[in-house]
């Protein structure tokens, strides 16, 4: 039986992308077939193991599967080679989830491990629920599971709500107007107009994390930025599902 060391470093170094996480998903289902459990697939590519042990209620613990699509840069002898990488953890998850495996026949419910894709994008956990998967349990809470090297080793972090920030990302196309150098008051800069953008984002820090990572410019008078969000809050990320213009005035 692979340690939970072994397993993270195996899943390292075979980093799958977005919902494309086959090998992923059979070092999973390989490892999960040492137990006795059931093993679905809500969505391709995706892995559940049912642990039935006989009680009302069900509780799930999941686990992100996918990598990032970047080349590692390391010289560990279990870096991956592929083009991507773990960099956001998620191999470390799902050793954590494999873990549990090996104590679920001991719980006081059912125990559901999930292993779900396209975490970073394109978004895994949506089409599960609609699946309707979860509907022939009974299900009592799910824990998403996420490693946090800054706290202290050996212990389980939990708060009541949320624990950690949903995020979606948009593009600003901030266009202004172009004007002879020896008329400027007739123009609008639009990097100008960019700058303020970022300053008034920042007295939004209570609301959600706002940052602009990414922008395009031409001559000061057209923009791009794209921006991440972060918040606690669905209905703020809601507001941005459809689309909205920014004026720039002088």
């Amino acid at each position: 039986m692979p340690t939970i060391i072994e397993n993270r470093r195996n899943l390292h170094q075979i980093p799958e992308i977005e919902l494309s996480t086959q090998k992923t998903a059979q070092y999973i289902e390989n490892i999960l077939d040492l137990y006795d459990c059931t093993i679905d697939h809500p969505i391709p590519n995706s892995v559940t193991a049912f642990f039935d042990n006989k009680k009302e209620k069900t509780i799930v613990f999941r686990s992100d599967m996918d990598a990032l699509p970047m080349e590692e840069n390391t010289n560990l002898t279990f870096k991956s080679t592929n083009g991507c990488m773990h960099a956001c953890g998620h191999d470390g998850h799902m050793a954590m989830v494999l873990e549990l495996a090996k104590y679920a026949k001991e719980s006081d419910y059912n125990v559901l491990l999930l292993f779900q894709p396209g975490e970073e994008k394109p978004g895994g956990a949506k089409p599960i629920i609609e699946s309707k998967f979860f509907d022939k349990f009974n299900i009592a809470a799910i824990y998403g599971t996420h490693i946090y090297p800054e706290l202290e080793k050996g212990k389980v972090y939990t708060r009541p709500n949320e624990m950690m920030a949903g995020g979606c990302e948009f593009e600003l196309l901030v266009k202004g107007k172009a004007s002879h150098a020896a008329q400027p008051q007739n123009g609008i800069n639009a990097l100008t107009a960019c700058v303020e953008i970022l300053q008034k984002s920042l007295e939004q820090e209570e609301k959600a994390r706002i940052a602009a990572n990414k922008k395009n410019g031409n001559k000061n008078f057209l923009f791009i930025i794209t921006v991440s969000l972060k918040c606690y809050n669905d209905s703020f990320l809601l507001q941005f599902n459809k689309p909205f213009i920014i004026k720039v005035q002088n």
